[in-house]
């Protein structure tokens, strides 16, 4: 027996999901027009979400499911908004993640590879800011599952694709710390795929650590910056346990031992500050 009740906040949260769903779908069934589909995938997409926050994953990749699948419808309807590839990549790459959830990598490849494809179309359609931004977004998606998997070459495809938007974005937006972050996400993960001892990787442990210094430095730029920002904070500790990580022992043990401890005297200042 279950004791106890589900919070509230998320037993409302479940019934309004529920109500919007079956007035959407009275709706739909009379009329399948474009607005109707995208709140209807919108909606199985965020009780998707929630399902999964309450520990209901079977439930929560049925309803992540079918808002893919009437995501798929409305890309099928001509002259397709941005709006739509929004919704449609957003359903993709939720379902997705839920799949990354399980372990179940090859599904989840596809999944991330079909919100790539929406994505770019996209910018394609709709070149701005914004879906240049998702475009990157999804691409750093296909290149984690790639490298779960062992596909290292295609990761690479996937990352240095993600580096030309982000390219992009920088020079139109040089004071926006997202397109930065994204750009020291990238570093991180191109060290991780030439040279992380944390799962496969190419064993090339000198780039990597090129990458991992170049990932340091941008958070540093960003923690000096301000040093308020715990995400930065976070990015450079990170950043110089990765650089030690990939430096041998025996090779270069000081430089090993002082990046070990400037990481623990900034965790230490994360501590003072919790």
């Amino acid at each position: 027996m279950r004791h106890g009740r589900r919070p509230a906040g998320r037993s409302a949260a479940g019934v309004a999901s529920r109500q919007a769903i079956a007035i959407l779908e009275k709706l739909a069934a009379r009329n399948r027009t474009r607005e109707v589909l995208r709140r209807l995938a919108n909606v199985y997409t965020l009780r998707a979400e929630l399902l999964q926050f309450i520990s209901r994953p079977k439930e929560a990749l049925a309803s992540a499911t079918h808002a893919s699948q009437l995501s798929e419808e409305l890309l099928s309807k001509p002259a397709v908004e941005q709006a739509d590839y929004t919704v449609a990549a957003t359903a993709v790459t939720d379902l997705g993640s839920l799949r990354m959830a399980v372990d179940d990598l090859s599904e989840a490849r596809t999944d991330y590879g079909k919100a790539v494809e929406y994505r770019r179309r996209a910018v394609q359609a709709y070149p701005n800011t914004e879906t240049r931004y998702a475009y990157a977004a999804a691409l750093e998606h296909a290149g984690f599952v790639l490298m779960r998997l062992g596909d290292l070459a295609g990761a690479l495809d996937r990352y240095h694709e993600e580096e030309k938007i982000i390219d992009i974005l920088s020079r139109d937006n040089p004071s926006d710390v997202r397109f930065q972050r994204l750009r020291l996400l990238l570093y991180q993960n191109l060290g991780n795929v030439y040279g992380t001892s944390e799962q496969a990787s190419l064993g090339q442990m000198s780039r990597a650590l090129g990458y991992y210094r170049q990932m340091q430095a941008l958070a540093q730029e960003m923690y000096t910056a301000d040093p308020n920002n715990q995400t930065a904070l976070s990015d450079l500790i990170n950043s110089l346990l990765k650089s030690a990580n990939v430096i041998s022992q025996d090779a270069d043990p000081l430089t090993k031992l002082d990046l070990d401890q400037q990481a623990l005297a900034l965790t230490h200042t994360v501590f003072m500050r919790s």
